[in-house]
């Protein structure tokens, strides 16, 4: 104790000269240190001055309890508190549910104390200005929170054990502030509620934290709010480990493991986003993870491991989760299940050691997989049934002994691009009116058959086989492998561009149906067999606009040209406003003049219905006439606009509807497509798109989608992109120099992605006043 500073004594003894702490207080010089002996000191502290506050001896005999109020109170400046005991307030042996320490402003420093409540919470924290430190102290609540934080200081909670047998109230309650709590224990073997529970504007930081013991409620539980846990333990109970409902939150190097089979270790709800990297989930008997209710979230660089009765990771109801680089292996069912219109991707993952099905994606589900590994299971590796999509690329899918490697079925459409399966009882297994496109995938080392197609129809492109001979691997093409496409590289090239294209899977499918059959009506011709049925070229392109019917229109014209049935290949496209001229003269030599360039290639006329009466009899006829009749070099002729409106036109010239046996549907894109082209549109920008950000973009192009208006949805794309740019420019903007990188000045964030709409104006806004006044006069003129 330094010399410099004045000590008092106080003692419950008969005859101390000093019995009362608050006394002591009110007449001690600040920076003085206060002494408390053994005793039960029944008063209501209130502290607003500096002043040290030590407890002499035995901590649990040095009792502070207050009476009417909280049994402390800090108010201001700096104190310090250390070795007491503080028990909550009670006035005539009645508890009030009063807080038992109360941290309004000033910094409070508790040291080594042991701070007990019953009805009300332990330590409450409120304010901008109360910044307490709490090391080394016991905190205990009965019926309500060891912690209630209001509080937005910096707020301190360091090596310190909390509990609490509430059966209603959190262990600790973050409703606002972003308090600290270092290497403490949060234990739940008496509580009927949660251990952590942040809401609102409430964050908080956790670090190396072990949270504990909590059977009836999630041991954490995040609701609308974003705390973060770095290196914690979180572990041993028969409830969920952690909740999230409409939050965020981030989990870095913390281990997740010991819960019983009645819930998940982690439970994602309601739109919720949170980021896990390089930490563990394992031996948990109800499985890992559950996305739900169109939440999304990251998973990086984690290892899920040791489940018994669920799924290391399921995914329901539009949830659509990330998740990169990590190890999900050793569990007696499924590894990850997608189902219910659950969507998401693995990118970079290690999946293997299960006695279901490694990856399993049923009614709806939509699952990526891209450069993955599949590996080591008792049924198959991979399981796509029930009308579900996907797109596994450049993933090794093998040592599956007792099943098929992969499993397609029931109506399922996944496509698995340039895979390499190898060492199974079977390759691939396609049941029950299964789809799916299989392209440039090699096997071997199979052991029954590569393919087993029952009732079902894959789409099989450059498909490889490599059969054990003489000691060497002899690679073959693959039973099934599209005949055309191995024949024709350059076919095979189009119809991978075709299926780069952002959506219409319905137009990739007729076209390579139609492509096909005219390769086939060709083939015939050569060979001089007669055929009854003619080989018709033309075609009906019908839908929205801005959806990209000229460039597939373009993708055919070339694709014709390969197969023999036009010479040029090229697109010529006719617009309404190309013939835009007050003068019919000139506007018929215009339309001449591109249908003499069209020759040879293919004629693509947009918006036909727009096209005058005038100009269609006198010009567009004649020339449609003398390609339909053959009388100029082999030309196709699409028409392209409105289902309703070019059926409309093609009934005032009955005519030509014969020669249009070839009709491609277009639709609107979807939420899904607009995210792909969001992307698109950003590289040809040269920007980059943060991982984190997919789950929100695909929100974002929900709203988008269902906007009502005029607009198609690339150009409300186009819109949203240039406002992103706007919200990313002003975030960098304010970087430091030294912090402005090319990759952080390119690179898109989940905060650029949402903005302020014309009508959102808010507190601050210039218009905002303005806003005001118009909505009262309004409400004047109504009566209201």
């Amino acid at each position: 104790m330094s010399s410099d500073k004045t000590s008092f004594k106080v003692s419950r003894k008969l005859f101390s000269k000093n019995r009362s702490i608050q006394k002591a207080i009110d007449e001690a010089p600040v920076g003085s240190t206060i002494e408390i002996e053994p005793g039960v000191y029944r008063e209501d502290l209130v502290i607003d001055k500096y002043i040290e506050l030590v407890g002499v001896g035995d901590r649990e005999q040095i009792v502070i309890q207050g009476i009417k109020s909280s049994s402390i109170t800090m108010k201001n400046g700096y104190a310090v508190i250390r070795n007491v005991t503080i028990k909550q307030p009670k006035e005539l042996g009645f508890d009030k549910g009063m807080d038992t320490v109360y941290i309004e402003n000033g910094t409070l420093l508790l040291e080594s104390c042991k701070v007990i409540s019953d009805k009300g919470p332990a330590i409450s924290i409120d304010g901008e200005t109360a910044e307490p430190i709490i090391r080394y102290c016991e905190i205990i609540s009965t019926k309500n929170s060891a912690v209630l934080n209001k509080g937005t200081g910096n707020i301190i909670f360091e090596r310190c054990h909390f509990a609490s047998q509430s059966k209603e109230n959190p262990v600790i309650h973050i409703l606002d502030g972003n308090p600290q709590f270092k290497k403490c224990k949060i234990v739940g073997t008496e509580s009927k509620s949660c251990g952590i529970y942040v809401e609102g504007k409430g964050k908080g930081r956790f670090e190396e934290c072990n949270i504990y013991g909590f059977d009836h409620e999630a041991a954490i539980y995040i609701k609308q709010a974003s705390p973060s846990f770095y290196r914690c333990k979180i572990h041993d109970g028969k409830h969920c480990g952690i909740v999230i409902r409409k939050g965020k939150g981030v989990f870095k190097k913390c281990s997740i493991f010991s819960f019983e089979k009645d819930a998940p270790a982690i439970r994602i709800s309601d739109g919720s986003s949170p980021f896990f990297q390089e930490s563990s989930i394992r031996n948990c008997k109800g499985g890992g993870i559950i996305f739900e209710e169109d939440s999304g979230g990251l998973i990086d660089k984690c290892d899920l491991f040791g489940f018994i009765y669920q799924p290391a990771i399921r995914i329901f109801e539009g949830a659509n989760p990330m998740i990169l680089h990590t190890k999900i292996h050793d569990g007696n069912v499924e590894g990850v299940v997608s189902t219910s219109n659950g969507k998401g991707a693995l990118r970079d993952c290690e999946l293997f050691s299960f006695n279901s099905n490694i990856i399993s994606v049923t009614n709806g589900g939509q699952l990526d997989v891209l450069n993955c590994k599949v590996y080591k299971g008792n049924k198959h590796g991979i399981y796509y049934s029930q009308k579900t999509k996907g797109i596994v690329q450049d993933t090794q899918i093998s040592q599956f002994s007792q099943a098929a490697a992969i499993h397609v079925s029931k109506a399922a459409d996944p496509s698995f691009i340039q895979c390499q399966v190898f060492d199974s009882e079977k390759g691939v297994q396609v049941h029950e009116h299964g789809r799916g496109k299989f392209e440039r995938c090699v096997f071997w080392d199979i052991e029954a058959e590569v393919w087993e197609v029952q009732d079902s129809d894959p789409a099989i492109y450059l498909c490889k086989e490599m059969n054990k001979e003489n000691g060497s691997y002899q690679m073959s093409d693959s039973e099934y492998s599209d005949p055309l496409l191995i024949s024709n590289p350059r076919v095979n090239e189009l119809f991978e561009q075709v299926e780069k294209q952002i959506g219409q899977w319905k137009v990739k499918a007729k076209m390579k149906e139609v492509i096909h059959y005219l390769d086939y009506l060709q083939d015939r011709k050569r060979l001089g067999i007669k055929t009854m049925e003619e080989l018709t070229i033309h075609g009906l392109f019908l839908g929205p606009s801005d959806t990209g019917k000229e460039k597939m229109a373009d993708l055919y014209a070339q694709m014709l040209k390969e197969i023999g049935l036009v010479s040029e290949g090229h697109l010529v496209t006719v617009t309404p406003d190309q013939l835009a001229n007050p003068d019919p003269f000139i506007m018929q030599q215009v339309l001449q003049q591109r249908i003499e360039e069209a020759l040879g290639g293919v004629l693509y006329l947009d918006q036909i219905h727009l096209f005058t009466q005038e100009l269609t009899s006198q010009t567009l006829l004649p020339g449609l006439q003398q390609i339909f009749n053959h009388l100029v070099p082999e030309t196709a002729v699409i028409i392209s606009g409105p289902e309703e409106q070019v059926r409309a036109w093609l009934e005032t010239w009955p005519d030509l509807k014969k020669f249009f046996t070839h009709e491609y549907f277009f639709e609107e894109y979807s939420p899904e497509d607009m995210v792909s082209i969001f992307l698109q549109i950003a590289k040809e920008e040269d920007y980059q798109v943060h991982e984190t950000c997919m789950s929100l973009l695909l929100k974002e192009m929900h709203q988008l989608w269902s906007q009502d208006d005029q607009k198609s949805c690339v150009e409300r794309v186009r819109e949203y992109f240039k406002m992103v740019q706007v919200v990313q420019s002003r975030r960098c903007a304010k970087l430091p120099k030294s912090q402005r990188t090319k990759e952080a000045l390119t690179t898109i964030m989940p905060e650029d992605l949402t903005w302020k709409g014309e009508k959102d104006i808010q507190p601050g806004d210039k218009e905002w006043m303005q806003e005001l006044e118009k909505y009262y006069i309004k409400k004047d003129e109504s009566g209201e």
